[in-house]
């Protein structure tokens, strides 16, 4: 137990003063996707029992929780947490078909979050309040229906080395993980309807899969609530040559098949969030970003001048620390043509100079597409 508190003091002392140190009034934003992993299961009851099996459950919520630094000490952290996006999918039975289930932007989802850093326990109390539509409901012309309730969701992984590691890396991956038991009752046409989602989630900064043979018919639906699609970024990652006394995480790589754009489309792409240019728990006032086009995926190590091999100009050229001719701006917001051979975007913090220093979990971009 005595090098159990060794251990915790110095990192706690550590987090304190990086607060004290940024937090300026400022909340702490963490904005991540909580997505489905595999593994999930639920059922679906039309009318009377027995109840059939869902299928392919899928997709994830996107929240933003916004801590207060000033309730660290004595604890635990206090703040807000808001279902910015919901994007639920499963296979019903087959009279039934795709069953999606999206966030009520009439009627947000809300609740509180508490963390205790020292004892690892978290908690989030969300009122969710999600639309739901049927590829049968839709085709009898019944309009979504709201359903909602009240989720506990507990945050096993809120301790002070995980929250002390994500400041050091500059991402919350896993930070938030919980599960999830979501259930549900409605009336279609005159009948009785039940379900029950069960699922372990786990957050990360990148959109959530789903099923094709399910966003075929909830792609439609899900784009009521918004038509861009948001990317977390680590403000600490660049696709640029590292400069002296610097060390940078890689950047966001967004492959362009997975927002459905190809050359010649139309690429928008809008700053969502921020980051500090300076070490710092809080969000920061900082939303300078770049991007590049790419014809693949590849990167070369971190001290190479040219890093993204397969770079393609394209829109105005942008001075960056260790620039290379081919990026072009995104902040606040940029419309620009996909050129011809690409297939990827890369993505990444615009910072003053370092990307060491550079702290925040509430930055990223929201993709969308004209065709």
């Amino acid at each position: 137990m005595l090098a159990r508190v060794r251990l915790i003091a110095p990192l706690f002392l550590g987090l304190v003063s990086i607060l004290s140190m940024g937090c300026n009034g400022q909340p702490l934003t963490i904005r991540s996707w909580l997505k489905v992993q595999p593994g999930a299961t639920g059922n679906f009851q039309l009318g009377g029992p027995p109840a059939s099996p869902l299928t392919a459950i899928g997709g994830g919520l996107l929240i933003k929780a916004a801590l207060d630094p000033s309730t660290l000490v004595p604890g635990p952290l206090q703040g807000t947490v808001t279902v910015e996006v919901a994007k639920l999918a499963a296979m019903g039975p087959s009279i039934v078909g795709p069953i999606c289930l999206s966030a009520d932007k009439a009627n947000p989802s809300t609740g509180t979050v508490s963390i205790d850093l020292v004892n690892g326990v978290g908690t989030a109390v969300i009122t969710t309040n999600f639309l739901a539509t049927t590829q049968l409901s839709a085709g009898l012309g019944v309009p979504p229906v709201s359903i909602s309730q009240v989720e506990t969701l507990d945050l096993a992984a809120t301790d002070l080395g995980n929250f002390v590691n994500a400041a050091l890396s500059g991402e919350t991956d896993g930070l938030l993980a919980t599960s999830l038991n979501f259930s549900g009752t409605t009336n279609l046409a005159g009948t009785d309807v039940a379900f029950s989602i069960n699922a372990d989630l786990s957050n990360d900064a990148l959109p959530p899969a789903i099923d094709p043979s399910l966003t075929t018919f909830c792609n439609s639906f899900f784009a009521q609530q918004t038509t861009s699609t948001f990317y977390g970024i680590n403000s600490k990652g660049s696709y640029l040559q590292q400069q002296p006394f610097d060390a940078i995480m890689a950047p966001l790589i967004i492959p362009l098949a997975d927002v459905g754009a190809a050359p010649g489309d139309t690429l928008n792409l809008a700053v969502k969030g921020t980051f500090s240019d300076t070490v710092s728990i809080s969000d920061g006032n900082d939303t300078r970003m770049t991007a590049v086009f790419s014809s693949s995926n590849a990167l070369r190590g971190v001290f190479f001048p040219n890093r993204v091999v397969g770079a393609i100009d394209a829109g105005r050229d942008v001075r960056t620390a260790g620039d290379i001719r081919q990026d072009f701006r995104v902040n606040p917001s940029t419309s620009i043509k996909v050129p011809a051979g690409a297939k990827f975007l890369f993505v990444a913090a615009n910072p003053n100079a370092l990307f060491i220093d550079d702290t925040g979990f509430d930055f990223g971009v929201d993709v969308s597409v004209t065709h």
